[in-house]
């Protein structure tokens, strides 16, 4: 019975064998690109320190001014093409990418794109990998399937084909460790053998997972779904409902380093605020927004620990204590009547604002102001009146 069993396994491997080739034979190509460009880039930077140590040496020894400015310039823009280009992101290069897409383009014919974390490209400027938050092309990956039609706009060209492939790879350490399509997943076992996830000794234990320390890729789980909420228009509000273990945070964080990427000068990481509930949680997305290729200074607090400096830098003193409201209290928060007095407060509060505002409009002493404040407030006054909560 067991050499059955056995048997229908290694007939069942077989059909395998042609995918497992190509994407241990993909990984291998791309890694060596990769190692070439780095070697390069390496050679390339000795020589771009000699060259900066040059200009600083030239700027010193610089008589007039003009000439100072002319050197300083010139520094300023070879630091600033320097940077444009270094492979330093250790987890990307221990895993180039996660996901493969092949397609069956109608005009362009077959074509493959390997997304990962960033985008790679050779020595020779040839694509290897494309980062996961260029969306036109990403898009293909995430919300079609393996046999669906596509139609859609990519770098102002209406492109159009088919899902020829899509596959889900792990790889750790230079080695392809699992490969997912159409449902089934293939992974290599300790021992370096290949096996279908559901057969005997074929699932990666954590125990593995730990020893190479490997992460989970996340970004490689997006659903269709997600990564429409990922890729929403900047300008909106995007509201997330979910039970949990739903993939909220996941969304919010992978949104976070979305609209970093296409708009990197309006979402810098020192504007951005996340506000978390529990340390532990606080913890987590600090690992893992560095994953995601967000650079430090994103500030990642706790709820009470934000809401606590706000109230202190207004001078108001607070403090926390952690045993449960009572009966009458949670009753209250939890009244319907409760949305009620917020918005009849933040009312009350705009009135004010208002109020004081007008107010001070009419003190300027420049009788310019006065004279154009005065004509104006009419016709103002019903614009801050429009102002209401929600």
């Amino acid at each position: 019975m067991r050499s059955t069993v056995r048997l229908q396994q290694i007939v069942s491997m077989e059909n395998y064998r042609e995918i497992i080739a190509e994407e241990e034979a993909r990984l291998a190509r791309i890694l060596q690109d990769i190692q070439s460009t780095l070697t390069e880039e390496e050679e390339d930077k000795r020589r771009k320190n000699q060259e900066l140590a040059e200009l600083k040496q030239q700027k010193l020894e610089a008589v007039g001014w003009r000439e100072k400015r002319e050197i300083e310039e010139r520094i300023r823009a070879f630091l600033n093409h320097w940077h444009m280009r270094r492979y330093n992101d250790p987890i990307a290069l221990n895993q180039p990418y996660f996901g493969v897409l092949k397609l069956a383009d109608d005009d362009l014919g077959s074509l493959s794109y390997c997304l990962g974390r960033r985008s790679f490209f050779g020595g020779n400027g040839k694509l290897l990998v494309l980062d996961w938050r260029e969306a036109p092309v990403s898009r293909l990956y995430y919300e079609y399937e393996a046999g669906e039609f596509y139609d859609e706009k990519i770098q102002g060209r209406e492109r159009s084909g088919t899902i020829a492939a899509k596959r889900q790879v792990e790889a750790s350490g230079g080695e392809l460790r699992s490969i997912l399509e159409n449902q089934v997943q293939l992974v290599r076992d300790s021992e370096g053998e290949w096996r279908t996830a559901d057969e005997e000794g074929g699932a990666v234990s954590r125990k593995e997972e730990k020893a190479d320390h490997r992460l989970p890729e996340i970004s490689a789980l997006i659903s269709r779904e997600q990564f429409q909420a990922i890729t929403h228009p900047e300008s909106s509000t995007v509201i997330l409902q979910g039970g949990a273990g739903s993939g909220k945070t996941t969304v919010g964080l992978h949104r976070i380093a979305y609209l970093a990427y296409q708009d990197p000068e309006r979402f810098r990481p020192n504007r951005i605020l996340v506000v978390v509930f529990n340390r532990s949680l606080r913890h987590y997305i600090s690992g893992v927004l560095p994953q995601l290729g967000m650079q430090s200074g994103v500030q990642v607090e706790t709820y009470h620990s934000w809401a606590g400096k706000l109230l202190r830098s207004a001078g108001i003193q607070v403090s926390y204590s952690s045993r449960q409201p009572g009966a009458r209290i949670a009753q209250f928060k939890k009244s319907p009547q409760m949305m009620t007095l917020v918005d009849a407060y933040l009312q009350m509060l705009l009135s004010r604002s208002r109020d004081w505002f007008l107010e001070e409009l009419q003190r300027f002493r420049d009788p310019k102001v006065h004279e154009i404040t005065t004509l104006s407030l009419v016709a103002y006054r019903p614009r801050v009146d429009g102002l209401r909560p929600g």
